[in-house]
């Protein structure tokens, strides 16, 4: 089964504290090799398609990553939501999902959308997206999402998300790089 992938959340890869130690790591400026310039206005959007990878069923039990299932979905259900809004171009919405850290990072959720637009073309055509890997850093937990763009040309993307004092979850950063060698 091919997997497609999405991602939609990483124009906060820009928005990193400058005061971080490894905001080089934890962030990225990706261009889509085949293209350059500007995004095209109209790129045909289209609702990216989730796909599964293993089991799917999560429980409230503590899983191998130090998360509990209720975590897991919490964590999957913020970036879920980002990456349908990107997919709308709906810039409120997917600014909602950022946590507070990284929204002060933006002047408002337009800027946040054109930078996220600007700088990580590969979201700008986001075709479908599959969860991976999940582990627990210090406080924040990493969520791995497979995407691939509307070309076909696969990404993988690390979101760091952090927990908010209600128990939600929102995304602090996010680091995209190519999968190599792979075109679904």
């Amino acid at each position: 089964m091919k997997v497609l992938a999405v991602l939609a959340m990483i124009g906060l890869a820009v928005a990193i504290s400058a005061s971080d130690a490894h905001a080089d790591e934890k962030t990225a400026r990706l261009t889509d090799p085949a293209t350059s310039g500007t995004v095209p206005a109209d790129l045909g959007l289209r609702t990216p398609k989730e796909v599964r990878l293993g089991e799917t069923t999560l429980s409230g039990a503590p899983l191998g990553n130090g998360l509990s299932g209720i975590e897991m979905n919490g964590i999957r259900a913020a970036i879920r939501g980002q990456i349908l809004a990107l997919s709308k171009r709906d810039a409120t919405r997917a600014f909602s999902y950022l946590a507070p850290v990284t929204q002060g990072y933006f002047a408002d959720p337009a800027a946040f959308l054109r930078t996220l637009m600007a700088q990580l073309q590969p979201l700008a055509s986001v075709a479908g997206f599959a969860f991976s890997d999940t582990e627990r850093e210090a406080t924040d937990a990493i969520q791995h999402v497979l995407f691939a763009d509307q070309k076909g040309l696969e990404w993988l993307a690390r979101f760091t998300m952090e927990r908010q004092p209600d128990g939600s979850w929102g995304i602090k950063s996010c680091k995209v790089e190519p999968v190599q060698g792979n075109r679904i």
